[in-house]
This record gives C-alpha cells, sequence and structure tokens, in this order.
C-alpha cells in the first residue's frame, strides 16, 4: 500500500490492487445488476426491447423490471456500449464497438468458467 497526501492535508490508502481501466470497466458492467445480461443478448444480432426482455429474463432466471431494463439500456447507450436505432417497424437496439468487445470479453468469461467447471 502507498499512502498518498492529498492537497487539502489528509492522507488515504491507495492500494496496488487498482485495477486497469479495461478490468473497471468489465467491474462496473457486472456491479450494473441486468448489464452483462443485455450484452450478452445483443451480442449476436440487434434486438426490440421486448426480445432483449424475454433474453434477459431467461439468462437471469429472474424477471427484468420494465423500469430497471430501461433504466440499463438507457446507461449502456450513455456508456456507448449500444446504440438505439428507430425504425418504421420498432426500435431496436445493437452493440455498438465497444460494447461487442466487451460482450465477447463476457461470452470468454463464461467459456473459461465452463471450461473449468468441466475439468473438476
Amino acid at each position: 500500500m502507498h499512502l498518498i497526501r492529498c492537497s487539502n492535508d489528509q492522507s488515504f490508502a491507495r492500494g496496488v490492487s487498482a485495477l486497469p481501466d479495461g478490468l473497471e470497466t468489465i467491474q462496473e458492467i457486472f456491479g450494473r445488476k441486468w448489464a452483462r445480461h443485455i450484452l450478452r443478448a445483443l451480442h449476436k444480432n440487434p434486438l426490440r426491447y421486448t426480445e432483449i426482455q424475454h433474453r434477459v429474463t431467461l439468462y437471469a432466471d429472474h424477471t427484468v423490471h420494465s423500469r430497471t431494463l430501461t433504466e440499463t439500456l438507457r446507461w449502456l447507450e450513455g456508456q456507448r456500449y449500444l446504440e438505439k436505432h428507430h425504425d418504421p417497424e420498432a426500435d431496436r437496439y445493437r452493440l455498438t464497438s465497444l460494447g461487442e468487445g466487451y460482450a465477447r470479453i463476457i461470452q470468454d468469461l463464461r467459456d473459461l468458467n465452463a471450461d473449468r467447471s468441466f475439468s473438476t
């Protein structure tokens, strides 16, 4: 641990376990209740709101409420992980290249965990 002196004469400990930016992002995504499930749902193709809600409910084995889903979709859009496209038929959400990258990482973590489960 390193002690850092603040300008207002307070000191605080800064752990050596500080995460690199990419890992902080993954931690932030996993910290959002439904974010990783939404990224997983959108990994291969754009979906409508109700399709996302259905898939997330299947993945999480819990019902995701509309308000929570809407808030999480807005957060992901604000972070530039996904985009909402207006279509005459229905609005669809799709991952940006940044979101697609994190969706691949999440899938890789799932695959790694599955491999680990089979090897024990």
